[in-house]
């Protein structure tokens, strides 16, 4: 019986030890569970709040705690444990601090007993019953305009922390188009949004480029948008600046209807709690700051030409091959505003009057057209089958001109062989003709998919087409004055002008005459040994003496040859084929007036491939710089 009694008395016992131990730890997990968290947490935080975070974090294996260390201590590993499980649960930023985001998480999560998020928390904040003081609109952020894509700040405020540290929970921005732009919508000129207090980036809302982003007040053509979840604290004494920042977005372009809004808080916009945990609101639509949208400039092609490049003269051709790459127009294409894409081009081709091809048809001349493009071919296309007028169409370039760049562009044509004489000739012997490019004839986009009008036109010098002839080109010109000496003597200036001429695919001839005449004609009259119709010149518009005779001789650097002429009024210079001479042009001028001014220039040039009195052919090509330097202050003594 009594060792019955000690065994129910053991069993009792153990039961009870049990039952103990089982509280114990029932307890213990209900006080663990029932941990609310109240604060924010960071490096430095201690209590058993952060012990209580700590073995949340052990147990979802986000922190492993070194032996030895004791819970309750927020350290560096409890914050990148914390990162961690941010990360794996969606909240961001996912950088270590325990905040109202990261708090509300775990409360509603089953770490507390409360559905409170405690958003609100005041428990960290020092002082009473605090207040909002000198809250004040800044000027500067105001009156701010934006381009696409660019971020500036464009409204602040600042207030004193007033008897309370002060946490900023919510702020609340409102956009209002003015006249100037009713009717715009914010959404299609904003990205997104920051928020910083004094130079620290506190909230951002990142869709203002959605419609959903803003919500409509009950004036017109008035929204607001929120940054909530702010939670940066005013410290009780400090009065702190706060800035407003936005990006516009990277697509507006001249044909969007210029945005301009006025930026300000909503009617008490502004919400900060207090260490005893009173909401305070704050703000005026009354106070206000305007934000203007720079819409892209529209995209813009500029055509331009170096004369230089584009000179009239003589290209000579074969008479039974092709004669390829011959240079036609040369020219220059820049983008002044934004990068833009060349898809269409076309390159005209025109005929100088009177100018025929066997077909009819410029066609049988040009077989087809090659553009370069900073030397490097694009395209190559046949001309159409006009007869005055033709052209030769580029499509499907996608030539990119970024914005303030240039490119050259070359224009290369291949020629059909002249074909000779009779009914076998393609075109004939000194047919003239020019390219062109047209701004009309263009079709560009700029960088935000905008027809681009170009209104330049660009044009080539006259092309002419020979089998044999010459190439005269200028080399030098000088002026020597004598001043007069005697009562009535007048000022004179010898003027000189050197040029150079190649005969090309057969032998010829350079008529010596000289003729004072601005307009010089084709075909001259030969009157015995009169015939004078063969280098004509004048004086140049730059003087004021008049087109007058004056004595006048072209004389050859390696003097006259057996196979020139050099009769009195006949002169005639031999230039054999692929060979040049050099030559010069003399003329002496006196004044006609006092204070006089005088310069030459030469006009054409009579040759033929034999030797006659009578030559058939004028040069006119690219002769504008055959000219003297004007010299002034001339006078009769």
């Amino acid at each position: 019986m009594t060792l019955l009694i000690q065994q129910m008395k053991k069993a009792y016992s153990l039961v009870a030890v049990v039952g103990f131990a089982f509280a114990v730890a029932l307890s213990a997990s209900v006080a663990s569970a029932a941990t609310m968290y109240t604060r924010n947490l960071t490096i430095g935080s201690t209590g058993d709040d952060v012990a209580s975070l700590q073995t949340t974090l052990i147990s979802g294996g986000h922190l492993v705690m070194p032996a030895g260390v004791a819970k309750g201590y927020f350290g560096s590993l409890t914050k990148a444990a914390l990162a961690k499980w941010q990360a794996a649960n969606g909240v961001a930023p996912a950088v270590g601090y325990f905040g109202p985001i990261t708090m509300g998480k775990f409360n509603a999560m089953g770490d507390s007993s409360s559905d409170d998020s405690s958003d609100d928390s005041s428990d960290d904040l020092q002082g009473g019953e605090g207040d909002i003081r000198d809250y004040d609109v800044l000027g500067n952020p105001g009156n701010e305009t934006l381009e696409e894509g660019e971020t500036d700040q464009v409204f602040g405020f600042e207030f004193e922390a007033k008897n309370s540290d002060l946490r900023v929970e919510r702020l609340e921005v409102l956009a209002s188009s003015t006249a100037a732009s009713s009717g715009t919508d914010p959404w299609d000129y904003f990205e997104s949004a920051e928020l910083f207090h004094g130079t620290s980036k506190v909230a951002s809302v990142d869709n203002l480029d959605d419609e959903d982003a803003w919500d409509e007040e009950s004036t017109d053509d008035t929204y607001s948008f929120r940054f909530e979840d702010v939670d940066s604290v005013v410290e009780e004494g400090d009065q702190d600046k706060f800035y407003v920042e936005v990006t516009a977005q990277d697509n507006l372009d001249s044909g969007d209807t210029p945005g301009v809004f006025e930026f300000s808080l909503t009617d008490d916009g502004l919400r900060v709690i207090d260490a005893e945990g009173i909401d305070i609101y704050e703000g005026s639509d009354a106070d206000s700051n305007t934000l203007t949208f720079d819409n892209a400039d529209a995209g813009d092609l500029e055509l331009s030409i170096d004369e230089d490049d584009n000179e009239d003269r003589t290209v000579f051709v074969d008479q039974d091959s092709d004669t390829d790459g011959v240079e036609i127009l040369r020219f220059t294409i820049e983008a002044n505003a934004s990068d833009n894409t060349i898809d269409e081009l076309t390159v005209s081709l025109a005929t100088s009057s009177g100018d025929t091809a066997a077909s009819g048809t410029i066609a049988s001349v040009v077989k087809n057209v090659t553009l370069e493009v900073d030397g490097d071919e694009v395209a190559s296309e046949s001309p159409t089958s006009g007869v005055g007028t033709s052209s030769a169409a580029f499509e499907d370039l996608d030539i990119e001109v970024a914005e303030d760049d240039e490119l050259e562009v070359v224009a290369l044509a291949d020629l059909e062989p002249q074909g000779g004489t009779g009914a076998d000739f393609n075109y004939n012997e000194g047919y003239e003709f020019r390219a062109a490019v047209l701004g009309s004839s263009i079709d560009a986009e700029d960088a935000e998919g905008d027809s681009v009008t170009v209104t330049d036109n660009v044009y080539g010098g006259d092309i002419e087409l020979r089998t044999e002839g010459m190439q005269i080109d200028f080399t030098s010109s000088s002026a020597t004055r004598t001043n007069g000496s005697i009562a009535a003597d007048a000022d004179t200036v010898e003027f000189k002008i050197n040029f150079k001429v190649t005969a090309s695919g057969e032998d010829v001839y350079l008529d010596g005459d000289t003729v004072a005449t601005g307009t010089p004609t084709a075909d001259g009259t030969a009157t015995g040994d009169g015939w004078t119709d063969g280098v004509s010149y004048s004086t140049t518009t730059d003087s004021n003496t008049g087109t007058s005779t004056y004595t006048a001789i072209v004389t050859a650097s390696d003097g006259y040859k057996s196979s020139d002429t050099n009769d009195s009024g006949d002169k005639r210079f031999k230039i054999s084929e692929g060979n040049s001479r050099n030559f010069t042009f003399t003329v002496s001028i006196p004044t006609g007036i006092d204070s006089g001014v005088l310069g030459i220039q030469l006009n054409g040039f009579k040759w033929d491939t034999a030797s006659a009195e009578d030559m058939d052919n004028l040069y006119t090509i690219d002769i504008e710089d055959f000219r003297s330097d004007v010299v002034t202050g001339l006078t009769i003594h």
